[in-house]
């Protein structure tokens, strides 16, 4: 598990470097990208079992919500390493030609999702990695005063998501009608991948919330003490 998690965080610092196109140049960028793809392949080496389950588990709305989402990611991920490999000055020396262009735009769309749909991935097994870090650390922080906190937090994080979300474009880059990025580095780089953290948290709180209430509703309600009543009647 802690092997997991390692290469899940390696893997995320590695996409906010890649998005700070700007800041690593184009050499960095490309061998960012590489080992994105290659550590994302481990990822996927380790939970090979999941692919395997695919025709034995029960679907239910959570599974379906989970499945639906884990198979968008590897097929924006695979769009993504190819539009990479097509784009890349290492391998092609070529003019930035009209094609080339509409690559690079497809490259920077799926770059998007990318972000968004892995957002939504950790947000769905955000619980199991709670526990672990829990677990690890020795924290035993129970109850309500536990709870009220994770939810300010959760929506402090959510409302500066929105901003940065508003304020990174991110919607008109996602439709693919505007792909240009632009940060001032020099003034302030950390604002810049703050922007981005705080994108990431918005979508993964959304997916976490998002799949406790579909298990909340998925749960069979328990009969009402009217119904109770009537039965003994």
């Amino acid at each position: 598990m802690r092997l997991r998690l390692s290469i899940d965080l390696v893997m995320t610092i590695l996409m906010l470097l890649a998005f700070a196109y700007q800041l690593t140049g184009n050499m960095a960028h490309e061998f960012i990208g590489f080992s994105m793809a290659l550590i994302f392949l481990s990822h996927n080496t380790f939970n090979y079992r999941w692919y395997t389950a695919l025709t034995k588990i029960t679907y239910s709305p959570t599974v379906i919500t989970r499945s639906i989402i884990n198979i968008i990611l590897l097929s924006i991920t695979v769009m993504l390493t190819i539009s990479g490999i097509l784009n890349s000055h290492i391998i092609f020396s070529r003019p930035q030609t009209e094609g080339y262009l509409a690559t690079r735009q497809f490259h920077t769309l799926m770059a998007y999702w990318f972000l968004i749909l892995s957002s939504l991935h950790l947000g769905m097994h955000w619980k199991m990695i709670m526990a672990f870090v829990w677990r690890r650390t020795g924290i035993a922080w129970t109850g309500h005063s536990r709870t009220n906190f994770l939810r300010i937090l959760s929506v402090s994080i959510a409302v500066c998501g929105a901003i940065s979300s508003f304020d990174r474009g991110i919607l008109s880059k996602l439709t693919a009608e505007y792909s240009f990025d632009y940060w001032n580095f020099d003034e302030f780089t950390m604002g810049f991948f703050a922007e981005y953290i705080a994108i990431m948290g918005m979508y993964s709180c959304f997916a976490y919330y998002a799949l406790k209430l579909f298990k909340k509703l998925a749960q069979p309600r328990a009969p009402s003490i009217e119904r109770r009543s009537r039965r003994h009647e």
